[in-house]
């Protein structure tokens, strides 16, 4: 066989393996990645698939036309989260609108074909780094996005993911740069990180800085009136536990991206085995394990100490997360439906953890559309 066969054969079975990733769901850190990719830009390699097909069955030779089968039937099942993309985007606009009390949308759409094929321009605006804190316990920063457009402007505050252990101070910047596009500026903050600060140091951080960025609120173009919190993984906890705790009225809604709600819950069905030994990463960030802390688990658990006065509050996960179990943001979601607070879960179909990584993927775009129409409309909410 040729080299060029070999080639052939060889990204033939690269595909057929990424294919597998749709199927088949993996408890580990590689194929964690490699399902990323495969479920949102699986449109793309798609393509790549259908020309092999074609490729293999001009030879005319027997297993290379088997080959091309396989080709063809890799095409499909990466095909399928595009396909169940499309068909959430045909009704999300209609249940946003009933979630928030039927306001009247921005015309826009979930998906565009063009950005799922050609990708999606994002700019490139550099934020300014400031210090919104500095204490016994040193100095903690924000990367500050400016509106364009209309000022005073609502703020963003984005609360990064890390296992409450890592610092991502810049966390996604395509999202924020297209947020300040939209006419928000965009507050990406440090916290205090675990185990040498246990919560709630990491809601009072986000108390400071909210009160750092309405004290400087006409410095910065902001309306000090107007906040949302939003966070990733472990950040989307600190969003959610933030904002229903500090109560602070200029908070007008939160959003969790795959954040766990319930750390007690979490606990519960944790171990050292799994792929983030959640067990330790919990243990150390609430500074104690269970019993002994039950506490402060229950003061950091946003599904407990949720009330009817909370804020409005957008869920985004995916319903294969392997890291963050969605059941964590469907718990949270019926919670507030009981409590009859306004709220939206978008649970992604076959979405793994980090899924709006992918901006300009199927998942990202829904994402995008749901974030863009919430911020909208709790903005222009009046304050509770």
């Amino acid at each position: 066989m040729s080299r060029w066969s070999w080639l052939w054969f060889l990204t033939s079975a690269l595909i057929l393996a990424m294919a597998s990733e749709v199927v088949f769901t993996f408890n580990d850190f590689t194929n964690w990645k490699l399902a990323l990719l495969a479920t949102e830009y699986g449109h793309r390699m798609a393509l790549v698939a259908l020309l092999l097909a074609c490729f293999h069955w001009s030879s005319g030779d027997r297993a290379r036309r088997i080959l091309a089968w396989c080709n063809v039937i890799a095409a499909m099942v990466l095909f399928v989260p595009l396909a169940q993309a499309w068909s959430y985007s045909r009704r999300l606009p209609g249940e946003l609108k009933a979630a928030w009390g039927g306001v009247e949308l921005r015309d826009e759409k979930p998906l565009e074909v063009a950005g799922l094929w050609l990708g999606t321009w994002k700019g490139n605006q550099q934020p300014e780094k400031m210090e919104y804190a500095h204490d016994e316990d040193g100095g903690r920063s924000l990367l500050l996005f400016r509106a364009q457009g209309a000022t005073p402007a609502p703020c963003v505050v984005a609360i990064h993911a890390g296992s409450w252990e890592n610092k991502r101070e810049n966390e996604f910047p395509d999202w924020s740069t297209h947020w300040a596009s939209r006419g928000y500026a965009v507050a990406s903050m440090q916290y205090r990180l675990a185990p040498k600060y246990p919560w709630p140091a990491q809601r009072e951080d986000v108390r400071l800085a909210l009160a750092f960025l309405k004290e400087h609120a006409a410095q910065f173009g902001l309306d000090g009136s107007r906040f949302i919190l939003l966070g990733r993984s472990a950040g989307g906890q600190i969003s959610l536990a933030s904002a229903y705790e500090l109560g602070d009225p200029s908070v007008r809604g939160c959003v969790s991206l795959y954040g766990p709600a319930d750390l007690v819950f979490s606990m519960a069905i944790g171990s050292h085995d799994d792929v983030l030994d959640s067990v330790r990463l919990m243990e150390n960030y609430i500074g104690g394990g269970l019993p002994k802390a039950a506490s402060g688990y229950i003061n950091a658990s946003p599904y407990l100490t949720a009330s009817a006065q909370c804020c409005p509050t957008l869920l985004l996960h995916g319903s294969r997360d392997i890291l963050v179990w969605n059941l964590q943001s469907r718990r949270m979601a019926a919670r507030l439906a009981t409590l009859g607070v306004p709220h939206y879960l978008l649970e992604v179909p076959l979405g793994v953890h980090g899924f709006d990584w992918a901006y300009d993927g199927a998942d990202g775009q829904l994402a995008r559309y749901a974030l863009d129409q919430f911020f909208d409309t709790v903005c222009k909410m009046p304050v509770k």
